[in-house]
C-alpha cells in the first residue's frame, strides 16, 4: 500500500510525495533542494523590492504601500534563511560535539 502525503516547499508550491522508503542521498538531496529554494526566495524578493524602489524614486509608481510591503518581504526572507542557515551551524556543532 503506498500512501501519499502532501506537503509545500520553501516556495509554498503544493507538492505530493509518497511514504515510501528513500535512501539517505536521496532525502538529502531534499533538503539541499529547500536550502536552494529558501535562498532563491530571498534573492527574488530582494530583487523585487529594489525594482519598486527604484520605481517609486523614477516616478514610475506612487503606490508606497507596495515598495514597504515588498521591502518586509525581503527582510522577512533574509532573516528566515539566517534562521535557517543559523539551525544548521548550531545542529552540525552539537553532532561534532558528541562523544562516540
Amino acid at each position: 500500500m503506498n500512501i501519499s502525503s502532501l506537503y509545500t516547499d520553501a516556495a509554498g508550491r503544493l507538492l505530493e510525495e509518497s511514504n515510501g522508503f528513500q535512501p539517505a542521498a536521496e532525502q538529502k538531496a531534499k533538503f539541499t533542494d529547500i536550502l536552494a529554494d529558501a535562498l532563491n526566495m530571498a534573492e527574488d524578493t530582494e530583487k523585487d523590492s529594489k525594482i519598486t524602489s527604484l520605481e517609486l524614486l523614477t516616478g514610475e509608481t506612487d503606490d508606497i504601500a507596495n515598495v514597504l510591503i515588498g521591502a518586509e518581504k525581503a527582510e522577512i526572507a533574509l532573516s528566515l534563511t539566517v534562521e535557517i542557515r543559523n539551525k544548521v551551524v548550531d545542529a552540525y556543532n552539537e553532532i561534532m560535539n558528541m562523544q562516540v
